[in-house]
């Protein structure tokens, strides 16, 4: 069968003051006609920006070279206003983030209306008609009357609708999906997915779906791409990947995975970094951070390979003429610890381990409403009731997962223990204090004891600040840590606790990974010696390989120092790997709590079943 798009020896790069960056490196794909394609890897690979090459988006600093083929057309020879015409009709895209893409000040019938007018001529009554059904085929509900709607008025999952409404509105052939689901909760992310799955096989159109996930690889993919550092790596169909993965950096993804299975033990983590894409590479660009590599790796650059059984890999291990050479003894595989980033710490301080059955927190009827004030007055008409009664229990140690959808009241409740938000009613008790009761000084004297991991490690941090005054901060706020020179030796060993050199706390945010920021938020949190650590979903917006590694970290500190988590996400594999207890949240209520193996095995209540019911299975792989 004749691909629907072919892409030969493609490259994009940038000109920076380091040299030439190599986004995208010399990637041939091709993709057939009603076939979904998966590109596969961690962030700065180059998924997002093959994508933007294919589409023509990028920024006026990028260069590309290499064919892409539709049909008979290379899109790069073409001229722009002949690209106006693909683009938007006979090759679509959807991205990562709706809120961002939609114009807040425009209907969202207005927005389809403009794809409609601009591809299929259509105006007036006619582009209205097409809208609603437009809206009707992916699911949204009353189409005629909300289509006079704006972007704000809909949910994260209605706004993702919304956009593969607007690129269906060209009748494409080819519909780019970059991260659709990533921003989403299990059950909206699996109605996307099945909504996508729906319109390719209702009009024979072809995905390229652009992720990190592999539960969405393996629910959705025909076949799989895996990219590392601007280069393919691996090709193969759905099924040989997920049964047997063949570069090393595939498996080392698979190995990264929480689960069931991890629990009690150390997660395979992929060692270092992503090399800097600006750098002349020689040999193998993963050789640095495989544990199979020996010098031929790191000397010749490896071809793309047939492989047997069909698909390519780009590794010496599958090369006649370079296998041979590998060492009768090569490095044995390290273990999840050996690879782990970061010194080991001594032993926990003296005492903390004491009482590893005591209860540390406890919420009783918790509630906090938000008002509802409407007229020039402000009058309070309503309430929003989010958090709505909520009772837990938190034992030294331990680590009680809070799961549930966006909006079911989780981070309000984490927030609201810290007094970050106003409590309405109920008792929060931290040992025998009650926390609700205290102002002022006394209140400050307390937050030391409780501390707080959030969601965006980079939003989280003044960025006009050093690392070292960032996690000093604390200490000097709390009175402790002694002068500066016994603050900074502390912040020394807080960041090598972490796994980070102490020379870096003379650096700022914007120099580090986000799996490094996430780090030094957690050494920020450390710094004040907390017992309970509010973790509001704090890898949700990190690759899976970097994921193991602060899920390792949390779990070694939980270990060492005896810490309490109350652990706010929405992963369900975090869930099953980290967590002792789980509570269930929706609508502002605990429908369902009990120990995570009770729970996760035999859930009682149908909301948790449902939750269950949408998480992306992973099949089995060798």
């Amino acid at each position: 069968m004749k691909p629907l798009l072919s892409i030969k020896n493609l490259s994009t790069w940038f000109e920076t003051s380091q040299g030439r960056l190599r986004a995208v490196d010399d990637i041939s794909l091709d993709i057939a006609p009603g076939e979904v394609f998966a590109l596969l890897g961690e962030s700065g690979s180059g998924k997002s920006l093959t994508a933007l090459s294919l589409m023509r988006l990028l920024p006026g600093t990028a260069r590309s070279r290499g064919e892409i083929w539709l049909h008979d057309e290379d899109l790069l020879r073409l001229p722009e206003i002949r690209m106006r015409e693909v683009r938007g009709g006979r090759v679509a895209m959807i991205f990562q983030e709706p809120m961002t893409s939609l114009n807040p000040v425009l209907s969202v019938g207005t927005q389809i209306g403009e794809a409609l007018r601009a591809h299929r001529g259509l105006k007036g009554k006619h582009a209205e008609r097409r809208a609603v059904a437009l809206l009707d085929a992916v699911g949204i509900a009353e189409p005629q009357r909300r289509i006079h709607d704006y972007p704000h008025q809909f949910s994260g999952g209605m706004k993702q609708r919304v956009m593969i409404a607007i690129a269906l509105a060209g009748e494409p052939e080819l519909l780019i999906a970059d991260e659709p689901t990533t921003a989403l909760d299990v059950t909206i992310q699996a109605q996307i997915l099945e909504l996508l799955r729906t319109l390719q096989k209702e009009r024979n159109m072809a995905i390229l779906l652009i992720t990190h996930d592999l539960g969405v690889v393996s629910q959705m993919a025909d076949r799989v791409a895996v990219m590392y550092a601007g280069e393919v790596v691996e090709l193969a169909s759905r099924a040989q990947f997920l049964s047997a993965p063949r570069h090393p950096y595939s498996q080392k993804l698979f190995d990264s995975l929480p689960g069931r299975a991890q629990r009690g033990k150390s997660l395979a983590v992929i060692r270092g970094m992503v090399p800097p894409l600006t750098q002349t590479f020689s040999g193998c660009r993963f050789a640095p951070r495989c544990d199979l590599a020996w010098q031929t790796c790191r000397d010749v650059t490896p071809a793309l390979l047939a492989a047997e059984g069909g698909g390519k890999v780009r590794c010496h291990l599958y090369d006649a003429n370079y296998s041979v050479m590998r060492p009768a003894a090569p490095p044995a595989r390290l273990s999840a610890c050996n690879v782990q980033a970061g010194a080991a710490v001594g032993p926990a301080a003296p005492g903390m381990r004491a009482g590893a059955d005591e209860v540390l927190l406890k919420v009783t009827g918790l509630k906090v409403h938000f008002p509802i004030r409407k007229g020039l007055f402000k009058r309070k008409v309503g309430e929003v009731r989010a958090v709505d009664g909520v009772s837990l229990a938190l034992r030294a140690g331990r680590t009680l997962a809070l799961v549930g959808e966006s909006g079911s009241g989780k981070t309000t409740v984490g927030k609201s223990i810290l007094r970050l938000l106003p409590i309405t009613s109920g008792d929060v008790h931290y040992g025998a204090v009650d926390l609700d009761s205290l102002r002022g000084g006394a209140l400050r004297a307390q937050r030391g004891a409780l501390q707080i991991i959030f969601q965006d490690p980079h939003s989280s941090m003044n960025p006009r600040m050093m690392i070292a005054d960032i996690v000093a901060e604390g200490m000097i706020a709390q009175g402790m840590g002694g002068d500066e020179r016994a603050r900074l030796a502390r912040i020394d060993r807080l960041l090598e606790q972490v796994g980070l050199s102490p020379d870096v706390k003379y650096r700022y945010p914007h120099e580090f990974s986000g799996g490094q920021r996430q780090r030094v938020c957690i050494a920020r949190a450390l710094a004040v010696n907390p017992r309970i650590i509010i973790c509001d979903e704090p890898t949700s917006a990190l690759d899976v390989s970097v994921q193991a590694q602060i899920l390792n970290l949390l779990k070694r500190l939980q270990d060492e120092l005896g810490l309490a988590y109350l652990f706010i996400t929405h992963n369900f594999a975090v869930v099953e790997y980290l967590a002792h207890d789980v509570a269930v949240m929706h609508q502002g209520r605990i429908v369902e709590h009990g120990g995570a193996e009770q729970v996760l095995s035999n859930p009682q209540h149908d909301y948790t079943r449902r939750l269950l019911s949408a998480v992306p299975k992973i099949a089995h792989h060798a």
